[in-house]
């Protein structure tokens, strides 16, 4: 089975948007200190810190230097060419539907390995694997994820194309991660994402598409537990791919069960 998705070419973005790696942002990085820890922080804590210290400004330089960099890539013409990259790409059904049911066989064997283990790193596998959106918020957030294939204009409608604008602005300040000095990257993909989400909230006030101003309102409901459950996925990626020290049984269990699906998923590519 071959998966139909074009996908952006690295290459191009990377120079694009001045060759700063991207594999900080889909793959983030651990410090020494990170790699020293004796279990892992759960994503709900850190999203719930990042999240407060968003809210009191702590962030505001990181983000006003952003700015900066996305304007410049305003001023520079380039905001198109970058645009351009994502014209062509398509989803394809079937492929869903493998990663689907490879994702749920995962999930059950993950949770039989740490069925006994009382430790973070077992609360963390267990929300990893649990279901955290309702039907009607994880319609909204794949809708709106649909936006992410699509160029500038490429929308139906004038609410739509505000969208795509706002996630394409994303996507290019997540690149320019690796040139901060001031911020760990890993914490500033987050931020941005917040930053993200205010932004198609505060565009969708003045839709005239009802129906998507509320995909956007649901999909917020839950925006922070899914950035939650994203950062324990990176860990236990990281884990697997030898960033992180196995430190005990279940985790050896699990690194295991995550190496096979990999290989299942290489197989049907």
């Amino acid at each position: 089975m071959k998966k139909k998705f074009i996908g952006i070419s690295l290459a191009a973005l990377i120079a694009l948007c001045g060759g700063f790696a991207i594999n900080q942002v889909k793959e983030p990085s651990f410090t020494s200190e990170e790699k020293a820890r004796d279990d892992l922080l759960l994503g709900q804590d850190v999203i719930q810190d990042i999240r407060k210290q968003y809210e009191e400004g702590q962030y505001n330089t990181f983000l006003k230097e952003m700015d900066e960099f996305y304007a410049n890539i305003l001023r520079d013409h380039r905001l198109q060419e970058f645009s351009a990259l994502r014209e062509g790409t398509t989803i394809n059904p079937q492929w869903n539907a493998f990663v689907q049911k490879l994702d749920e066989e995962k999930n059950q064997q993950l949770i039989q390995a740490v069925s006994q283990d009382e430790s973070v790193f077992g609360e963390k596998v267990r929300f990893v694997t649990s279901t955290i959106s309702t039907p009607e918020e994880k319609e909204a957030f794949s809708k709106l994820f649909m936006f992410h294939h699509m160029p500038l204009g490429g929308g139906k409608n004038q609410d739509e194309n505000a969208l795509i604008a706002i996630d394409i602005e994303y996507e290019c300040k997540t690149l320019h991660l690796n040139g901060m000095s001031n911020i760990d990257p890993r914490v500033g993909q987050y931020v941005l994402k917040m930053q993200q989400m205010d932004k198609m909230l505060l565009a969708s006030e003045s839709f005239e598409d009802q129906d998507l101003k509320n995909i956007v309102r649901v999909a917020s409901q839950n925006a922070d537990q899914r950035m939650a459950q994203n950062w324990d996925v990176s860990d236990l990626k990281a884990l697997s791919q030898g960033k992180l020290t196995v430190k005990s049984p279940s985790q050896e269990q699990v690194v295991s069960i995550l190496k096979q699906t990999q290989e299942k998923l290489n197989q049907g590519l």
